[in-house]
Order: structure tokens, then C-alpha cells, then sequence
């Protein structure tokens, strides 16, 4: 639930500016929605801390308006398989055709590598899983 709701602020910061323009902050573009409306549900229910760093992490992973321009100009400037590598990576960056199952199974695992205490959890980077 926490890497979807992630998932939606990124894409709402992307497309309002007024939300978007600071770093997640809370109270100035984030909000509990009992600050915002009365409701009967209790405040403190959203791990914050951990949604931050989570849209952080996938606003880094964004490809950028620039960063096709500038991918672009080198095509023109060069024919490369550089380029054609470079390309390849943003795409699978993007997550292009990822559906919701693999998303959410590669955030668990990531989360799972982390372990409770930091730790990898048994498991290091490079491990093969087969997830059910």
C-alpha cells in the first residue's frame, strides 16, 4: 500500500507544480487527512519517515525532460551503441511494461534485503528469488 500511494504522489508531484516544487515535507505538501477534513480515522497511521524516502528514491529514478533532450542531441551528433545502451537502461529505469505484481514484489524484496535491524536479511544483492 505505502509504494502505491509513493507511486501516486510522484506522479502528482510531477504534474502540480505547487505540490511538487519542495521536497516531501509534512504539513507543508504532505498532510494527515484528519488536518484537512473531520474524519473519525486517527492521525499517525502513515509511516512518513519511510514514504519519504520512498518517493525520494523514486523521483531520483526519473528520467528527466533534460536528460531525453540531451540523449537526443547525442543521437544526432553521434550514432552510437553508447547511445543505444544509454537508451535501453532509462527504458528499463522507467519501468516500462512492469506490471503491479513485479513492482510490488521487487519493493517487498528490497524491503525484505533491508531486514529489521538494517541487515540484508540472509539475502545479498545478486541472489536469486523465486517469488510465489
Amino acid at each position: 500500500q505505502i509504494f502505491w500511494s509513493a507511486k501516486i504522489d510522484v506522479a502528482l508531484r510531477q504534474l502540480c507544480h505547487s505540490f511538487g516544487t519542495n521536497p516531501p515535507t509534512l504539513g507543508l505538501n504532505m498532510w494527515e487527512h484528519s488536518w484537512l477534513s473531520a474524519t473519525s480515522c486517527p492521525s499517525g497511521r502513515n509511516p512518513w519517515v519511510e514514504k519519504f524516502a520512498l518517493i525520494n528514491e523514486l523521483e531520483d529514478d526519473m528520467v528527466t525532460e533534460e536528460r531525453v533532450r540531451e540523449l537526443l542531441e547525442a543521437t544526432v551528433r553521434h550514432n552510437n551503441q553508447q547511445f543505444a545502451d544509454e537508451v535501453n537502461h532509462l527504458i528499463r529505469q522507467s519501468h516500462i511494461g512492469r506490471d503491479k505484481r513485479q513492482a510490488e514484489s521487487e519493493y517487498k524484496l528490497r524491503k525484505h534485503e533491508e531486514g529489521p535491524h538494517g541487515d540484508a536479511g540472509g539475502l545479498k544483492r545478486g541472489d536469486k528469488v523465486i517469488l510465489s
